[in-house]
């Protein structure tokens, strides 16, 4: 009753609408400091009227109320499927999610930190599997739950900062939209998914809200971090790519060829 047909691309046009929101804002941005000679700030976009605000800021709200209504049919749609699992499944999923958050707190223990803001992690890979076994709703809660377990296991390794939990939760409802295995073909999922879905990943949860995150816990401003963060994660994400390629890749053919169902 929920599902909109193509759903996915409603989604992907919100996305396509915050990009495009953010390239404006950004080209703003630098032109008001070339003309004014002043060092790039946020005040070319600071909205100080409402006919400024809807000029520069109208496809990022355009783009949020269609992320908003794609995601509420989505979400929707996963509750009514999860009332309809039987018991049997219901306990599988438990069990695999247990299993998958048990590695994830184990893996979060390795952890690689050049500098005190920029941290590399790999808890990202069972996040990820998560949602392509489960969807966004089960992506969301095991995204959020890894974060806080791995603050648990592995304290000395930072604060627990609801801002990153939240960015954890983001990070697996991206995933799971995106990477959710009902889109395989043959059995494999398109290989352009997964790249989309950690580059979602990288630029809104990396980029932009873990940069954020760190300006409010080290006190340091956006900009300042925002250069060494941007290079650590353009660096890392063929590589992650590639980790999320071959895992996936090696669950689409154990499955097949044991014919497992998870």
């Amino acid at each position: 009753m929920l599902k909109f047909k193509n759903n996915h691309r409603l989604f992907m046009c919100g996305i396509v609408l915050l990009i495009m929101q953010f390239i404006t804002l950004a080209v703003r941005a630098v032109s008001y400091a070339v003309v004014k000679g002043t060092p790039l700030t946020f005040a070319a976009i600071k909205p100080t009227s409402p006919e400024r605000f809807a000029l520069f800021w109208g496809l990022g709200v355009i783009g949020i109320i269609v992320l908003i209504i794609s995601v509420t049919v989505k979400l929707g749609d996963e509750l009514c499927q999860e009332e309809r699992l039987s018991p049997k499944k219901r306990t599988m999923k438990l069990v695999m999610c247990a299993l998958l958050l048990s590695l994830a707190g184990v893996v979060s223990l390795v952890e690689i930190m050049p500098i005190q803001e920029m941290k590399i992690t790999f808890t990202f890979i069972f996040i990820a599997l998560c949602g392509y076994l489960y969807g966004p709703t089960t992506g969301m809660a095991f995204g959020a739950s890894a974060d806080i377990i791995g603050y648990i296991i592995n304290p000395a390794g930072g604060m627990l900062f609801p801002g990153f939990t939240v960015t954890a939760l983001i990070s697996g409802f991206f995933y799971g939209l995106v990477l959710n295995r009902e889109y395989s073909k043959n059995g494999k999922l398109p290989v352009w998914r997964i790249i989309t879905a950690k580059v979602l990943d990288t630029v809104v949860c990396n980029i932009i809200l873990n940069t954020f995150c760190c300006s409010v816990l080290y006190g340091d401003t956006f900009v300042a971090l925002l250069p060494a963060r941007l290079i650590k994660n353009l660096i890392m994400l063929p590589v992650e790519i590639l980790i999320l390629i071959l895992i996936i890749s090696f669950f689409e053919k154990y499955t097949a060829k044991y014919n497992v169902n998870i």
